[in-house]
């Protein structure tokens, strides 16, 4: 019996190179932000909604609005339990 892989191919297919570096920066931005969060005591996933946010408001990519994201936590200008 021939073991076949018919929905293999058009997975590799889709997943050109341009794609998976795409998809490698946005997981690094992911992580940092979870890093910057820790250091700072606020929350990863309402920073990481804020920068999907602002990139759906403005020419930003999504790994650009994440760094842009952390810049501001990192930098105090995000509140941390209230205060600036």
């Amino acid at each position: 019996m021939e073991k076949r892989n018919d929905g293999i191919m058009p997975l590799v297919t889709a997943c050109t190179n341009p794609a998976l570096q795409a998809l490698n920066e946005y997981l690094e931005m992911e992580k940092a932000v979870r890093e910057a969060a820790e250091v700072c005591g606020v929350d990863a996933d309402l920073m990481i909604a804020e920068a999907e946010a602002l990139a759906r408001a403005t020419a930003f990519s999504t790994v650009e609005a994440l760094g842009f994201v952390i810049d501001r936590t990192l930098n105090g200008a995000r509140e941390v339990d209230g205060h600036a």
